[in-house]
Order: structure tokens, then sequence, then C-alpha cells
């Protein structure tokens, strides 16, 4: 099918390294009211080891809380951009827009400093390759929302630890540039989530961040840097380690009426029907705990694509909600509120770049109409990588050149969450007919997409009530 086409195969990395316990059980207990007391004043007097109030009383009065989400950043320092070897690797590249990836990252954090969400959750693929000086970068540029008293929690992906394909593409050849270690990238983001974690895996980068005194949400490192060799591995999973830590934090959660979210690089839904992936190996097991113990929202990134999906897991209904890339055409993030206990509701937005360009005066020819410049290097990078899909058709050039324009077309729509609108469009139209016209096999690589993805995936409502 033609999303297959789409994804990005680039991946994670391997690592032998033993990571020590920042915090066990009981501390975490000592720590989460600490976190309170500083994070959440008020609720000072109703400690749960310094006051006699339960559990259950403490965590009984909804809150309501704005949170913002990004992921796949794929930002690359810009002094190892601008060689041949940059051009020439943007020419076989897929559809990121690399050159720009450190102007939307400013772009996002301007918009979150105007927003003002409880939290901005960034869900892996910070990085182009896992550079170091990228990390570095990425790690400054976020500490303008921390000196604001904007929270952020990021997560690795696939790209971001001991990635072997981490380069400098500032000169005629792409020269190897130091990546980082997961002891690093805990080091280089301490003030992104681990600094003030309640819980941190000692397996893994996961760690439980509390987003009020009602709500938590575990970050958990789904990347499998021990798979990483010569390439870069892109599969994900949750290690059984970290699920025997989550346990008892999901079972003290429960007990204390806590909403818990989840997000992740991978998604625990199989999003890519024909392909598994970009969802985490050892989903069953890892829905199952969360039906147990009502974790009903995943977000997570990965593909690429603006999407979500719900499946039904012993009664309970859990939902991954998938933010587009915000390096790829339409530079997408999301905004999430919600009330603890009640409900979520989410939508997917496009950076606007335009008036972010305008108040900046940013003089590069490409931000005249970044929205019109951005859709065409899309559909133009989706054309190179699949300029032989019909050779061996029969079909005539002209007629070749239209269905890979229509592919550009309908990937754009599909990596935007608006499949509605493709699809209004090219229902009995002049494309659809030709694409009927075509074997079966070739005609499923349009029409899978229109079968399998619903008109919206930029807005959703869930409901967090317990069953």
């Amino acid at each position: 099918m033609l999303i297959t086409f789409f994804m990005d195969t680039c991946s994670a990395v391997i690592i032998s390294h033993s990571s020590k316990s920042l915090l066990s059980p009981s501390d975490g207990i000592v720590r989460y009211n600490n976190l309170m007391n500083k994070l959440f004043p008020l609720a000072a007097s109703c400690s749960l080891l310094i006051s006699g109030c339960s559990a259950a009383s403490v965590h009984s009065e909804p809150e309501a809380l704005s949170l913002m989400t990004a992921t796949d950043l794929h930002m690359l320092a810009p002094e190892y951009m601008g060689g041949i070897s940059f051009q020439n690797m943007l020419a076989k590249s897929d559809m990121k827009l690399t050159e720009y990836a450190d102007v939307l990252t400013d772009a996002l954090i301007e918009q979150a400093e105007k927003d003002r969400p409880d939290a901005l959750i960034l869900t892996g693929d910070l990085t182009f390759n896992g550079e170091k000086k990228s990390h570095m970068l990425l790690a400054e540029k976020l500490k303008q929302l921390a000196d604001q008293g904007i929270r952020v929690l990021v997560l690795p992906g696939n790209h971001d630890i001991e990635n072997p394909n981490a380069a400098d593409w500032s000169g005629d050849e792409a020269v190897k540039a130091d990546g980082i270690t997961p002891d690093e990238f805990r080091s280089i983001y301490q003030n992104d989530g681990y600094a003030d974690a309640i819980y941190t895996d000692p397996s893994s980068l996961s760690y439980v961040s509390a987003l009020s005194e009602t709500c938590w949400i575990l970050m958990l490192d789904s990347a499998e840097y021990e798979k990483n060799s010569m390439v870069s591995y892109s599969g994900g999973k949750i290690r059984e380690e970290t699920i025997e830590w989550l346990k008892p934090i999901l079972q003290e959660a429960e007990e204390s009426g806590i909403t818990v979210l989840s997000a992740m690089h991978h998604s625990l839904t199989d999003l890519v029907p024909s392909s598994d992936a970009y969802q985490i190996e050892n989903a069953d097991e890892v829905q199952k705990l969360y039906a147990k113990y009502h974790v009903k929202v995943n977000f997570c990134g990965h593909t690429h694509f603006q999407a979500c999906r719900s499946i039904e897991v012993s009664g309970i209904e859990e939902t991954d909600l998938m933010t587009g890339s915000l390096d790829v055409y339409q530079h997408l993030y999301g905004t999430v509120k919600l009330t603890t206990g009640e409900s979520l509701e989410y939508h997917a937005e496009p950076l606007d770049m335009k008036a972010y360009a305008e108040e900046h005066q940013l003089n590069d020819p490409f931000f005249e109409d970044f929205d019109a410049n951005s859709s065409a290097v899309f559909r133009t990078r989706v054309v190179q990588r699949l300029t032989d899909l019909f050779a061996d058709t029969g079909l005539d050039e002209e007629t070749q050149k239209k269905l890979l324009d229509l592919f550009g077309e309908e990937g754009e729509y599909l990596f935007s969450g608006q499949m509605g609108t493709f699809r209004s469009m090219f229902e009995g139209s002049e494309d659809e007919a030709l694409v009927k016209s075509l074997p079966g096999k070739d005609q499923a690589l349009f029409l899978d997409n229109l079968n399998e993805y619903p008109d919206n995936m930029r807005d959703v409502t869930i409901s967090l009530k317990q069953q």
C-alpha cells in the first residue's frame, strides 16, 4: 500500500551500558510529595505523607490541563548543513524538510510561549541522526521554555542515540559526527523531564512525570539501541524490565485515583496495518497492562503522518494519538485539553510559518510562500522516491507522471490527517477511473489508504472515565 512507500526506514542504534536506578518505588512516593509541594503549593496541606488525608480524597477533584505535543523534529545543527554532500543527500531524501528543521523548531517553541501549556511533550526523533551538536542545540532552545516556567518532557526516538548515521554534511563529502550515549541523552535533557521525574526506570530512559496532582504521564523509551550496528534499527518495544517497573507504579496511580497518560515514540496500536515496523513489538502485552490500569491515551510519532486509532482491550478503549512530524508538510503539532477523570480533547494544528516569517523578517525566498513551497517539496520528494514504480506496467510516460503526481497529492492529505478532503475530490473523478483501470496490485497502492484511514484524523475526543 502507498503508506509503506512514504515511511522513513532509518532507525535507532545499539549500545551497551549499565544504568542505575535514580528512584526506588519507596523513594518515589517521597519525591512525588516533594514535587507536588514545589509545583502545586496549594496541595501541600494535603500531602500523602504529611497529612491524614487518604489518597482517594487527595485526588478526588478533577483538574483541567492543557498540553502541547510534537514529534519527529529531526533537527540538524545548521553548521552541519550547506555542503555539496548535504544537497546530494536532500536530492535522495524522504519528505522531511531537513534544511529548515531548526527554524520549524524555533516556531514551535514560540508557539508554546504563546499558548503556555502545562507541558510540551516531545515523543522522539528529536534530531536528524543523533548528532551530539544537534542535541545540544535543541536542549539550549528548549531552555527558553523552562526559563518561562513551561515544562518540557522529552523521549528518545530511533534516530537519537548511538546512531551510526550521525554525520556532518557541510563539506563536499559527509564526515562522521559525534553521536550520544543513553547516559548523555539523560544528561543533555536533564531539565526536560528527568530532573523532576517522580519515577525513573533503571533499565531504560523511561520515566514518569506528574503533570498535576491528579495526572501522571508515562514517558516510555521504546527505542532499541541494542540492535544498532552498522545501520540503525527502526523497530521498537517496551523492555520487559520496564514493564515490571511500571506495574507497582500503575497500581499506586489506580489506588490514588490518578489519571495516567502514556507517551512513546512507536505506536501502541497497528496504525499502519500493512506493516508492523511502526508498532511496538510487544504491543499485546502493553495493551493488556494498560487495560488493567485504565491507561486510555498514548501519544506517539515515528511514522511521520497524522493519525489516530482506538482499539478495545478487555472492555477498555485505548487510543493512539500520533501527531505528524513537525518536519513534514503540514508541520503539525498537537493541542490537548483534558479534565482528569473526565475527558480529553486533541487537535492537530499546522504551525503558522507565514506569520512567523513575517514577524522575524526572514529573508529566505522559501518563506515568501512557505506553505506552497513546503507542499511542493513534499510532492517532489514523493515522486523522486517512486519514479520507477510503474516502469514495468506498459503505461506511457504521461500516464505514469499523472499517477505519480496523484501519489504525491494523496500522500499530502494522508500525512496531514485529512483523507476526507482527498476522498471527496477523488471519488467519481477521472483520477479514480484511471486508478481503477490499473491491475489490482497497483490499484491497492492508492485505494488501501482510502479504505483504511478515516476522513478526519486531526480531532479526537476521548473519555477518561473508568468503566
